[in-house]
């Protein structure tokens, strides 16, 4: 392979790294952001319970229902859209990761390296694993938007 095409190859190979990099940095923030709002409306649901003069939480239901219908509803919305944009975001960034595969398969063939040629072909992505680290990532915004939308539901209906 000449040297031109063996440079465009591993400056496409470090492009396509980076911006899955990039991706992943974006990820853990909006991770992050999500369930700092999720547990600053959890404090405040909190502290209106203590502030309130309710004798029981089911007073305190019915009294605030408004409220919580909002929040619930708020936090639901928010992660659906979070849901929404993580699995976007996958689909983009397994693009560049698939682009990759195939520049370590042009570089192990073109450099006679049948081992690590097999190799690569084992790694190629299979679709979505239940095991891999994105179901881990998107599992708790599904299980809390799946939580808070039922809530939401009971909260509007105790409120009607």
């Amino acid at each position: 392979m000449d040297q031109i095409k063996l440079e465009f190859l591993k400056e496409e190979y470090n492009a396509n790294w980076a911006y899955i990099k990039h991706q992943e940095d974006i990820r853990l923030r909006l991770h992050q952001l999500y369930l700092t709002l999720v547990a600053a409306l959890l404090s405040v649901f909190a502290v209106l319970f203590k502030l309130s003069s309710s004798k029981s939480i089911g007073e305190f239901l019915i009294e605030f229902a408004p409220v919580a219908v909002a929040m619930c509803g708020f936090i639901s919305v928010y992660g659906w859209l979070y849901v929404w944009f993580m699995f976007n975001q996958k689909n983009s960034y397994e693009k560049y990761r698939s682009q990759n595969i195939k520049i370590r398969q042009i570089i192990y063939t073109s450099l006679e390296l049948a081992e690590l040629h097999e190799s690569v072909n084992s790694i190629s992505s299979k679709g979505l694993n239940l095991r891999s680290a994105f179901v881990a990532w998107a599992s708790l915004p599904i299980l809390l938007s799946v939580t808070s939308t039922v809530l939401a539901g009971y909260f509007f209906c105790v409120q009607a």
